[in-house]
């Protein structure tokens, strides 16, 4: 059938299409702070003082949502979140954002997930690390229950490919969370290394 806008779903150049399509957003507007990465969209402003990063954020939700109107887009109100990152002094008494997208008012959250990683308002990288140490715990309890069928190689495989990936995935930001932290990741690293080398865990 001819396609008339769009482009047919799977295709290989559906992505490079898209990104084209939606890449004159960050250079239409010269006060528009944003953060593309493939459909998802970073808007973010610094302040000292709330009422002006909230004025800020609005007027930027108010032109991109008549750039996806006029380019037949459609924005989601629901996926859309609004977080505030400070230090604990500055987060005294209810401090939230009252933004909205097609009179749909976003909501507020204290963390959030962004391309992998949990980011949440006072930086501290607890709920991520609380994130990874959950996926390890159920990679590293399959590795024990099919450990006797695997070879020391395949053993290797198995923790190069589906341990080390969640050790690695940007460490350079969540690393240097409170020592406490980092001790559950270490020591569930630990005890992987040592069922991989048949040690006593």
């Amino acid at each position: 059938m001819e396609i008339k806008s769009g482009v047919p779903q799977g295709s290989i150049l559906g992505p490079l299409l898209f990104l084209i399509y939606i890449n004159g957003i960050a250079y239409s507007c010269p006060d528009l702070n944003i953060d593309l990465y493939a459909d998802s969209s970073i808007l973010f402003k610094s302040d000292t003082e709330l009422s002006k990063i909230e004025s800020h954020l609005q007027s930027n939700l108010d032109y991109i949502s008549k750039c996806c109107t006029y380019n037949n887009m459609d924005l989601h109100p629901q996926k859309t979140k609004c977080l505030i990152i400070g230090s604990k002094q500055k987060f005294r008494g209810d401090k939230h954002l009252t933004l909205k997208v097609n009179d749909n008012i976003l909501e507020n959250v204290r963390s959030q997930k962004v391309l992998g990683v949990y980011i949440d308002c006072n930086l501290s990288w607890h709920t991520h690390i609380d994130f990874v140490c959950k996926n390890l715990n159920n990679k590293i309890s399959l590795l024990k229950h099919i450990l006797y069928y695997l070879t020391d190689e395949m053993k290797q495989m198995f923790c190069n490919a589906y341990l080390v990936p969640i050790f690695d995935y940007c460490c350079t930001v969540w690393g240097k969370s409170n020592k406490s932290y980092i001790n559950k990741v270490n020591n569930l690293q630990k005890r992987a290394a040592r069922l991989n080398l048949h040690k006593p865990v």
